[in-house]
């Protein structure tokens, strides 16, 4: 199999890290954008790019000249009993987290990268237009 680049945000807990775990079993270059790296130390091939998918600005200098794949799954939710849930609980899971991540953070993110891409790609002579 050939070896990939592939970048997950969101890798460091939950579904992202099992997808580290097994891409790193088959000996891919994996490159986690999360807030900690605590689960990652030990896991080969693996290599932690501090990375707050909430924040106005991301560095995203440490990653490789091409990327192969692209793996988003951040998330943050209230862990509680279910009977305990309250309303503001899920408003603030749902509004809060899930869509305003969703959709300003990972849309952001997604366009920073194919932009990125592309001027790799073209080795700094594209001409992008966002309208």
């Amino acid at each position: 199999m050939e070896k990939k680049n592939v970048f997950v945000v969101g890798g460091s807990s939950g579904i992202g890290l099992e997808i580290v775990k097994r891409l790193s079993a088959n000996a891919h270059e994996v490159y986690v954008g999360s807030r900690n790296d605590r689960a990652l130390v030990g896991i080969a091939n693996v290599h932690h790019l501090s990375l707050d998918v909430t924040a106005e600005s991301m560095n995203l200098e440490n990653l490789p000249e091409t990327l192969q794949g692209l793996v988003y799954c951040p998330g943050s939710i209230t862990l509680k009993p279910f009977q305990r849930l309250t309303i503001d609980d899920f408003l603030e899971d749902f509004w809060e987290y899930r869509f305003w991540i969703g959709l300003k953070s990972g849309l952001v993110l997604v366009i920073i990268l194919v932009l990125v891409l592309l001027l790799k790609i073209f080795n700094g002579q594209a001409l992008i237009s966002i309208q």
